[in-house]
């Protein structure tokens, strides 16, 4: 019984296991729990790297972010975080609900919902 004990000890030692699923090609689609205008976008490339898309100062943006998985969160470089059990992302004071998005094309929805944002302003401008 010991032998086998210590086979196993020695075996799970030997081993090197991960302890996070990869998130390399997931797609995360999330809006802000106040602004619902406001989504943000998430293309996962790599184990360190992915894709932010937002809507900034009435453009599309895209930016290259480097992050580090955790087995209960991912962070992000500049202190931003996604909660992997809840798929909350938190950046400063802002939350926003997570959902998994399959075959999505961030660069055709962001730009529809800013066109439809800047008709919607054009609409209330007076001058």
């Amino acid at each position: 019984m010991k032998k086998l004990l210590g086979i196993l000890v020695l075996g799970l030692l030997w081993c090197n296991v991960g302890f996070s699923k990869e998130v390399s090609g997931t797609q995360l689609l999330c809006k802000d729990q106040l602004n619902k205008n406001d989504p943000v976008g998430f293309w996962f490339l790599s184990e360190v790297l992915a894709l932010r898309y937002n809507i900034y100062s009435w453009e599309v943006k895209t930016d290259e972010k480097t992050f580090t998985a955790k087995p209960d969160e991912i962070i992000f470089k500049h202190g931003s975080r996604i909660n992997r059990e809840t798929l909350k992302y938190q950046t400063g004071s802002n939350f926003y609900n997570c959902s998994f998005v399959k075959d999505f094309n961030f660069e055709e929805y962001f730009n529809k919902l800013l066109k439809d944002q800047i008709a919607e302003q054009e609409k209330k401008n007076k001058l």
